[in-house]
């Protein structure tokens, strides 16, 4: 667990990013002031898999590192 998040914060300091990630949390914030439900639902699923294929791309980054390390 802590490992995946050392990851995602790793891919989210990269700037075009954490842009993204700073508009989806005040659209979260927004939908929740609204009360909708539909909204934020759709807003956490695509932050989540967005999240999802940053730390993928850290860890492949991380992997073909540690490659060349025993290479």
């Amino acid at each position: 667990m802590l490992e995946s998040v050392r990851f995602a914060m790793a891919a989210r300091f990269q700037t075009p990013k954490w842009d993204s990630a700073i508009h989806d949390h005040d659209d979260m914030l927004k939908a929740l002031e609204a009360r909708d439900g539909k909204r934020l639902s759709a807003i956490l699923r695509q932050h989540l898999l967005d999240n999802r294929d940053a730390v993928l791309q850290v860890r492949s980054r991380e992997d073909v590192a540690a490659a060349n390390l025993k290479a």
